[in-house]
């Protein structure tokens, strides 16, 4: 039988940028998070609904958009960026968009991290025998 635990907690994964640590609250992967990013790569033209008998075109970043917008609709909360004012900057899409497309490394190393504890949380739940 599968183990598995729907208790799931965010996650606090903390990436540096410039020299600054940003802490990221991030929650579980979820159906709605995938539909949302899948549907966001049609708006912007990074994946083509065919219609009809069509051929679906991509663009060659299609998959690889869409798999890190999906990772960034899964930030909830940031601590540790502010704006020019110095306030804290709120965690938005359009704040995430445009610090990620800034700081693309903080994606990479966000995605990084969750692969890793997502890998070794599979892991460790494993499988309990029938019974």
């Amino acid at each position: 039988m599968l183990t598995f635990d729907v208790q799931w907690l965010d996650r606090e994964i903390t990436v540096t940028v410039a020299g600054e640590e940003i802490v990221l609250v991030v929650g579980p992967e979820e159906l709605t998070d995938l539909m949302g990013a899948y549907n966001w790569g049609v708006k912007h033209g990074f994946l083509n609904l065919p219609e009809g008998d069509e051929i679906p075109v991509e663009s060659p970043l299609g998959p690889a958009a869409v798999e890190n917008y999906q990772i960034l609709r899964r930030v909830k909360v940031w601590r540790g960026l502010i704006d020019p004012k110095g306030e804290p900057l709120p965690c938005t899409e359009i704040n995430k968009l445009a610090f990620f497309g800034r700081y693309p490394g903080a994606l990479f190393d966000l995605a990084r991290q969750l692969r890793e504890q997502e890998t070794a949380a599979a892991k460790n739940s494993g499988t309990s025998p029938a019974g």
